[in-house]
């Protein structure tokens, strides 16, 4: 394996994985190999790495979707006019 393919699948295992692994190396049957940060070995194969590729995608598209909507709603009133508000208080005031 060359350094650019070992770096590009480091880059994807952590992005994938959500940390550094020790080490990683890719098969020639395609299967990419890991240690995670506690030493343990995974085998991940191309089908499994394809699923999750897939799985990461589909949840960035879901976010980007639900970014939009919250944008594209309209806002609370400004701060400027709430500011000019009389502030309330959830204290009631004593008779008299």
């Amino acid at each position: 394996m060359d350094n650019q393919n070992k770096d590009d699948d480091l880059k994807l295992l952590r992005e994938l994985l959500g940390f550094e692994p020790l080490a990683c190396a890719r098969r020639t049957n395609g299967d990419l190999v890991y240690l995670n940060p506690a030493g343990q070995k995974f085998i991940v194969t191309p089908d499994e790495l394809a699923r999750l590729e897939q799985k990461a995608r589909e949840i960035l598209r879901r976010a980007q979707e639900k970014i939009a909507e919250t944008t594209d709603r309209p806002r609370p009133e400004s701060a400027e006019s709430a500011s000019s508000q009389k502030p309330r208080s959830h204290h009631k005031k004593a008779p008299g």
